[in-house]
């Protein structure tokens, strides 16, 4: 075993004393690692502003969003520039408004005849046989469209058209016990439907209307009638049957005939059997009683040309 003198251990001292001058201080947090940040990578972080990540949206006109809260049946209303709030719905006209127009390029009808809803012109006409269903959305001539009248007191011989307009008008009624309410028609207490249409008009008191009259209880008929300038007729009945054809009989007795009589439609009308020669209708053949005189057979010599026909 060696032991060291007092020179090796100022050498060994030495040796220790400039290992621990190199050595890095421990600080509490953190680890030793290995040294390659850069000054570059340190001038750029320097350069970044702060709070530069902290991204605020905008609250200007036209960068809002959505605001929080509402509720059923509320809408979204003007409160300031580009600004909404929720509100209730006040609106309750549902009209549909037009501005005024004045080029015949924009012709149009106004559904309603309330004098609010449009500045009337020569292009823009308010009307109102025409109507729409919101809930559908059907649009319609009102006189294409089936009117409701059930339960209603009414007499059909006021349905006359006679003003010109509509031209045709169609009316529903649906109960037996509403039926009853309603005069003139053909058939009573049953539910039907009743088309009007105006088949001719000069003026209010020079016209031709035609009323059809269909009945829940009379399925297999319909009843039609004229006004003439305000005058009805009385009610025609006309019977709808099925597709298959009877033929009517011809009264005459079955069986076979050697002469027929028969009408414009071919139908016949009446068979006989003759036994005469005028029975038949034939008057230029002999009769059973002829003689051979000089009226049939020449008496005497019979020459060639009568023979020949001479």
């Amino acid at each position: 075993m060696k032991i060291l003198d007092y020179a090796g251990l100022q050498y060994l001292y030495g040796k220790l004393l400039a290992r621990l001058n190199n050595k890095v201080e421990k600080v509490t947090g953190k680890d030793l690692s290995t040294n390659d940040y850069t000054t570059t990578e340190k001038n750029k972080l320097a350069g970044i502003a702060s709070g530069a990540n902290n991204y605020q949206h905008p609250t200007s006109s036209g960068n809002k969003h959505i605001p929080s809260g509402g509720s059923s049946g509320q809408i979204l209303r003007w409160g300031a520039d580009g600004t909404a709030v929720w509100g209730s719905d006040n609106n309750t006209d549902t009209k549909v408004t037009q501005k005024k127009a004045t080029a015949s390029g924009d012709k149009r009808v106004i559904l309603s005849a309330n004098a609010n809803d449009t500045e009337e012109t020569n292009y823009v006409v308010k009307s109102s046989n025409f109507m729409a269903d919101p809930v559908t959305g059907e649009f319609y001539a009102k006189g294409y469209r089936r009117n409701d009248i059930t339960g209603k007191t009414l007499d059909i011989n006021t349905l006359t058209l006679s003003s010109g307009a509509p031209q045709i008008m169609r009316y529903i009624e649906k109960t037996s016990g509403g039926a009853s309410s309603i005069t003139n028609i053909p058939v009573t207490g049953q539910p039907f439907l009743l088309d009007v249409e105006l088949i001719r008009w000069a003026s209010a008191s020079d016209y031709v209307t035609m009323q059809t009259f269909r009945s829940a209880g009379q399925k297999n008929y319909e009843y039609v009638r004229y006004c003439t300038s305000g005058t009805w007729s009385g009610w025609e009945t006309r019977k709808f049957t099925d597709t298959t054809y009877t033929h009517p009989n011809s009264g005459v007795t079955a069986g076979t005939y050697r002469s027929v009589t028969v009408d414009a439609q071919g139908h016949v009308t009446k068979g006989t059997n003759p036994t005469t020669l005028a029975g038949y209708g034939i008057t230029d053949a002999a009769s059973k009683t002829h003689n051979h005189d000089t009226v049939y057979l020449k008496k005497g010599a019979v020459t060639w040309a009568d023979l020949a026909g001479g």
